[in-house]
């Protein structure tokens, strides 16, 4: 028999599309996400966080200080808001010069997701061949493995 090799190959970063959160299935899109940044002490974090507020274009509620889990308690009664097991242990453990944004589930992150293009390749000793389209790779795939699978029953 001739040896075949079918191969997935991920190509490099620069063969790569950008894609919105929904297509990427997006954990924080679906669910919202919690940013803590250190202002006081840290400048990008300062400017990360003015950045938020100012430019972002996201839906959030900002938390500073010792009251944090008290005003997220409050937004919960007020039906604006749960108060997950996540967030309560953020706000709790919150010290002085750190601000917490918690941002509403379906809206875009600030990830950057990529879709990885790939190349179906089927290898034997005449040369390599490339599909197009999984589905014409997986079926080559299947029907060379019965050949082989019916060889060997045949002897």
């Amino acid at each position: 028999m001739n040896a075949q090799h079918f191969v997935i190959k991920k190509l490099g970063p620069e063969f790569s599309t950008q894609m919105i959160c929904q297509e990427a299935g997006c954990v924080a899109y679906a669910e919202g996400w919690l940013s803590v940044l250190s202002v006081a002490d840290n400048p990008q974090h300062a400017a990360a966080a003015n950045w938020i507020k100012r430019l972002s274009n996201r839906k959030f509620y900002e938390w500073a200080g010792a009251d944090a889990l008290e005003s997220a308690y409050r937004l919960q009664a007020q039906g604006m808001l749960t108060v997950t097991p996540a967030l309560k242990e953020c706000l709790a453990a919150l010290t002085a010069g750190m601000v917490v944004f918690y941002f509403h589930p379906n809206q875009q992150c600030f990830r950057e997701h990529l879709d990885h293009e790939v190349k179906f390749l089927h290898r034997t000793r005449l040369g390599t061949r490339e599909h197009v389209r999984p589905l014409d790779f997986n079926e080559h795939h299947n029907e060379e493995a019965y050949k082989i699978n019916r060889a060997r029953e045949l002897g």
